[in-house]
C-alpha cells in the first residue's frame, strides 16, 4: 500500500531569481545558480484568475449563461516571510544598489530609481507528484515591514509582505535544488527608533511601508502580441509611511503634529551583530497621527504615523554583493 502524501506548507519551496534580461526574461541568470530561497516560514498567497467573459446571448431562448470565453489573465499573489537578508529591497522602490567591501563586512546602499527590478519566481509544493509553480515576470507594487513584541513561537520575528503582480505562469513537477538559508533571522528586539535624535524606548510595534504606484491595469492593452498577458509595470509616484505603537508619556509627537516637517535626525535600525545591520533614514518627514485613546485600564499608547518624503537605505553584512 503506498501511503498518499498530500500538501504541507512546511515542505514548501518559495524561491526567486533576479530577472536581467529584460522584463520577464532572466537573461545570463538561472534559478539553479543564482536563485534563492525568499525566506523563513515563507506563505504564499495567489490571486490567479483567467477573468472569464459571459456570453449572455447568442438569439436563443434561454435565460441561463450562453457560455464563458478567457478573458485577462491575472496573476496577482502576495508572498509573507521572514527575512535573513536585505536583498529583496531592491524589488520595489530602492532598485539600485552600491556595494562596498568594508575588508571585514560589506555596506550595500540602496538607491530610488525610477524603474524596477523584475524577478522569476518558483513555488514548490512538494506531494506524490510535485506541484511546481513558475512565475515569471513579477514584479512587486507595495510591501510592508512588521513587528511587535510577544512572546508566541513566531511573535519575535520582523515579517515582509509583499503584494506582487506577474506577467505569466507555468505549472511543471520539477522543484530547483537550492542551498538553504541558515543565517538567523531578524527579530522585533533587534530594532531601535531614533525620533529627531532621540532614541524611543517604548516601542510596542512598528511599520514601514513602500508603495511603487502601480497599477496593473495601466499595463494592459489591446494588443495581440501581448495577448492576455500584462505589458510591463509601470511605477508611477513612491510613497512611504511608517507607523510606530509607543507608550505615550509626554506631549513629544503630539507637538509635531502640526502640519510642518519635523526636525532632526529620524531611522529605524535593525542590529543582528557587529557591522551586520540595516538603516531606514527618514528626510522630510511629517506627522500624520499621534493621539491616543483612553485607556483607563492599562497604559495610554498612540499610533505615530510618519510621512517620509524620502527613504535612504544601508545594510551592512557578510555578503559581498547584493
Amino acid at each position: 500500500m503506498t501511503t498518499e502524501i498530500f500538501g504541507i506548507g512546511s515542505r514548501e519551496q518559495i524561491a526567486w531569481v533576479e530577472e536581467q534580461g529584460g522584463y520577464a526574461t532572466l537573461g545570463t541568470n538561472t534559478m539553479v545558480d543564482d536563485g534563492e530561497i525568499v525566506g523563513y516560514n515563507a506563505e504564499m498567497a495567489p490571486g490567479l484568475s483567467q477573468n472569464f467573459q459571459e456570453i449572455e446571448n447568442n438569439g436563443s431562448d434561454t435565460a441561463e449563461l450562453i457560455s464563458l470565453e478567457k478573458g485577462p489573465k491575472t496573476n496577482n499573489f502576495t508572498l509573507k516571510f521572514v527575512p535573513y537578508d536585505w536583498k529583496f529591497l531592491r524589488y520595489c522602490t530602492h532598485p539600485t544598489v552600491t556595494n562596498t567591501n568594508k575588508t571585514t563586512y560589506y555596506e550595500h546602499v540602496f538607491s530610488i530609481a525610477n524603474s524596477v527590478k523584475t524577478f522569476t519566481l518558483e513555488w514548490a509544493r512538494r506531494q506524490n507528484t510535485n506541484q511546481v509553480v513558475t512565475f515569471s515576470g513579477c514584479t512587486i507594487k507595495s510591501y510592508k515591514l512588521s513587528w511587535k513584541k510577544g512572546t508566541g513561537q513566531k511573535d519575535s520575528f520582523l515579517v515582509v509582505e509583499a503584494n506582487c503582480v506577474a506577467k505569466s505562469q507555468a505549472l511543471t513537477t520539477t522543484e530547483t535544488s537550492l542551498s538553504y538559508p541558515t543565517a538567523e533571522s531578524f527579530k522585533y528586539y533587534m530594532s531601535k527608533f531614533t525620533y529627531a535624535g532621540t532614541e524611543v524606548t517604548e516601542v510596542n510595534s512598528g511599520e514601514i511601508n513602500f508603495n511603487n504606484g502601480i497599477s496593473e491595469e495601466n499595463s494592459r492593452y489591446a494588443n495581440s502580441t501581448l495577448d492576455r498577458e500584462l505589458g510591463e509595470p509601470i511605477p508611477t509616484k513612491k510613497i512611504y509611511d511608517f507607523s510606530m505603537n509607543v507608550n505615550q508619556k509626554d506631549n513629544t509627537f503630539y507637538s509635531d503634529f502640526d502640519g510642518e516637517v519635523v526636525s532632526g535626525t529620524h531611522t529605524i535600525t535593525f542590529t543582528r551583530a557587529a557591522n551586520d545591520d540595516i538603516t531606514f533614514t527618514f528626510t522630510n518627514l511629517y506627522i500624520d497621527g499621534a493621539i491616543g485613546p483612553t485607556n483607563p485600564e492599562g497604559v495610554t499608547t498612540a499610533d505615530i504615523v510618519g510621512r517620509p518624503m524620502s527613504i535612504g537605505i544601508t545594510a551592512n553584512d557578510g555578503n559581498s554583493d547584493y
